[in-house]
């Protein structure tokens, strides 16, 4: 399976700000369309249990959204079998069962742990990411603070806006 992670940062970095909040409330709208526009080629989008309590991305036919959680059966009520789903699979365990049921494509919207663990176990093929102009300093990373060692090579760049919003496509290597 094809599995692309993408972020909007700051210049720092950062993917949440320290006090919580909505990613649509410090990221350009330029990101904003970049992000609807990707998620339209991938079959499957995959949120963990905090981006989809913050974002609650709407049902869509064309693709189906599973949202990582240590407590599946919480979300019971917002399960729509083919379009939402909720597993506490481990990454390897959610790609292999997807593959299996013909899914070939998958974003990860993920935070910094599952970013993390999908990373580690080398399933993440390309990253797209989205630079805004902005200092957070105190915030959640793009990854957790381990040792990590994915090497990857700059595909495309792109200046966005005027502000500076930088987009940047990465393929692993």
């Amino acid at each position: 399976m094809h599995i692309a992670l993408a972020y909007v940062t700051s210049l720092d970095g950062k993917i949440a700000k320290a006090d919580g909040g909505r990613i649509a409330d410090w990221a350009s709208k330029e990101d904003g369309v970049l992000l609807t526009q990707l998620i339209s080629h991938f079959e499957v989008v995959v949120l963990g249990r905090a981006t989809y309590e913050l974002q609650r991305p709407g049902l869509h036919k064309e693709r189906l959204y599973v949202v990582m959680t240590h407590h599946p059966d919480t979300f019971a009520g917002d399960q729509v079998g083919g379009q939402r789903e909720f597993t506490s699979d481990t990454p390897h365990m959610l790609v292999r069962k997807l593959a299996k049921r013909g899914y070939t494509s998958m974003l990860l919207l993920t935070g910094s742990a599952l970013s993390t663990a999908f990373l580690k176990k080398g399933l993440i093929d390309e990253l797209y990411i989205t630079i805004e102009p902005l200092l957070m300093g105190r915030g959640t990373p793009m990854f957790e603070p381990e040792v990590l060692d994915a090497h990857c090579r700059l595909d495309k760049v792109a200046r966005l806006n005027n502000s500076g919003t930088l987009f940047a496509h990465y393929v692993f290597a």
